[in-house]
């Protein structure tokens, strides 16, 4: 017996072409959520019909009669087959009227029909507001949402093993961060409660290899939970199976790395010219004796008189231009005379404007690093990671920019994912190792700012940890997402544009990073001021101790 999925396909390509009584677009080569289903089993291309909303689906049905034979075809070709979205539709039969679906707060038990809309082919499609009934108040009705703790988005704390269910889900408690600011403050407005589930494994959500769907992206879409949130990364797969709010935040992925370290101070003298400078200066210092012997016996050559040989031959000697060429540079040299001969006098002038240019930038850069503590280069970049010498990791997200990083073309990007370590999932990104310059951490640039902020900075905002603030690749919009066609979204979109325009957002977010640091301080944590002092500044204590140790000797 052949698969049902294969059936339904001999059964489109066996239809011919022929115009939609409904919306007059030709008959699908493929079942997709873009379909409708009309009288004789057809399968026809549908049309967006709102035009604020380009990702909802909805499925119109028609009849001639009550057999089940369409039903059963939308239930295996729509509902079940395209394992990737729910599209909810509903037919009557007898009467033939179409019935619109969709969730609210009143349907305790899931979707059920709401109020019927007449319509048939040869009217207008009814307008957006009745499709989505606009309403402000859910009368205490409970929400259910999938997220996962990832601060400062979500911040919880896992109960006991003895409290835990036996559901699938890992439960907390605690709940904080700037989403549930946001939620808590949505709540209020619109008078509903809520119910957090986690997913077990830790995953926000991907496709895999056989389609199905995973994480709470997963939760979503099969209806376990009305709407997902915390740092749920808004990508192209994702809008084709959930609909997304108005984006409310952005986060991308960035190195974090020890912070620069001071450089020894004897390194002074080499640091005001860079090594490509250096080698240019060695190479001038052992060019420019040659060209001015050849210059001098090419002329002497050319007169061969017994007066030239003696204006030159402190030009033709190895030892003598050797010199005068290194004592020029040093600014010391012999009093040598300058012949009459212009190439050389051309010469001379020309390596002494060079000398010129090369000690005064050399001498002023010297007493800058002289003066001031020099540091090393901040990491920032995949190649500065190269550079640096350290072993690096990530936490496997199972997000986008891991996708890219694998398939990606670039020589720097392939060496950086062969060489990948992957690290366990925290709800903080883990910088301990980047703190003790063992390893470098990737991650999104918000959890490690939360991972600083609790338990690797001071009091007066200095960090430990060096967190780059260049994107690997693209900075991802964070958005909330709802199950396909859930007409809350558009109560939430409001919700969010006005929280937005009144700062709240940019508020939450700050607010919950300072409370990381302040939770931190409360424990008894932080850094103590020993940890400051560098290496920099030893030799000067070891003499302050030491002086003040004779001094306390030769006390009467």
């Amino acid at each position: 017996m052949a698969p049902i999925g294969d059936s339904i396909l001999q059964k489109q390509r066996d239809i011919g072409k022929e115009t939609c009584p409904v919306f007059g677009a030709s008959v699908s080569p493929n079942i997709t959520y873009d379909t409708i289903l009309i009288p004789d089993n057809k399968v026809y291309v549908r049309k967006n019909i709102l035009s604020f909303e380009k990702r909802h689906r909805i499925i119109f049905i028609w009849v001639q009669n009550s057999t089940a034979k369409a039903l059963s075809l939308l239930t295996f070709s729509v509902m079940n087959y395209c394992d990737e979205k729910y599209d909810f539709g509903l037919l009557h039969p007898e009467s033939r009227q179409l019935f619109f679906l969709f969730f609210h707060f009143q349907l305790v038990k899931g979707p059920q029909i709401s109020r019927p809309q007449m319509w048939v082919p040869k009217e207008p499609i009814p307008q957006d507001f009745l499709l989505f009934p606009s309403f402000d108040n859910f009368h205490g009705f409970e929400i259910h949402i999938g997220a996962i703790p990832y601060s400062p988005y979500i911040t919880a704390e896992a109960l006991d093993e003895d409290h835990q269910s036996k559901s699938d889900y890992v439960l907390f408690k605690d709940y904080s961060g700037f989403e549930i600011d946001m939620l808590n403050t949505a709540a209020h407005i619109h008078n509903f409660t809520y119910q957090i589930q986690n997913e077990p494994n830790g995953f926000w959500g991907s496709v895999g290899t056989n389609g199905k769907w995973s994480g709470v992206i997963a939760m979503a879409q099969r209806g376990q939970v009305d709407m997902v949130m915390s740092t749920i990364l808004q990508t192209y797969p994702r809008q084709l199976v959930l609909d997304m709010t108005t984006t409310f935040w952005y986060d991308y992925l960035v190195p974090a790395s020890p912070i620069p370290t001071l450089v020894p101070q004897y390194l002074a003298i080499i640091y005001p010219f860079s090594l490509h400078l250096w080698i240019f200066i060695l190479l001038s210092l052992a060019i420019v004796p040659v060209v001015f012997i050849l210059a001098a016996r090419f002329e002497y050559f050319i007169f061969k008189s017994p007066q030239i040989y003696k204006k030159m031959r402190n030009w033709i000697s190895v030892r003598r231009s050797c010199w005068f060429t290194y004592g020029t540079f040093i600014g010391e040299n012999e009093d040598t005379e300058i012949p009459t001969s212009s190439a050389v006098i051309w010469l001379c002038g020309s390596w002494f404007i060079f000398c010129l240019i090369i000690t005064a930038g050399y001498s002023s850069k010297l007493k800058s690093f002289l003066t001031n503590p020099i540091f090393s280069k901040s990491i920032n970049t995949i190649e500065d990671v190269l550079e640096s010498g350290l072993p690096w990791g990530m936490v496997n997200y199972d997000e986008l920019e891991q996708q890219m990083i694998e398939k990606s073309n670039d020589s720097n990007i392939k060496k950086i994912w062969k060489d990948m370590e992957f690290l366990p999932f925290n709800a903080l990104p883990d910088v301990e190792s980047a703190f003790q310059s063992k390893r470098i951490v990737f991650a999104y640039r918000m959890g490690l700012q939360a991972s600083v902020q609790s338990g690797y900075s001071t009091q007066d905002g200095f960090s430990f940890v060096h967190i780059s603030e260049e994107s690997i690749f693209m900075k991802n919009p964070v958005a909330w997402n709802f199950n396909a066609n859930n007409p809350w979204k558009f109560i939430f979109d409001n919700h969010i544009n006005k929280c937005i325009r009144a700062g709240l957002v940019d508020f939450w977010a700050k607010k919950s990073l300072d409370q990381l640091k302040i939770d931190y301080l409360n424990k008894g944590g932080g850094f103590t001021g020993c940890i400051l002092c560098s290496t920099h500044f030893l030799p000067y204590i070891y003499i302050g101790i030491t002086v003040g140790t004779l001094i306390k000797k030769n006390d009467p």
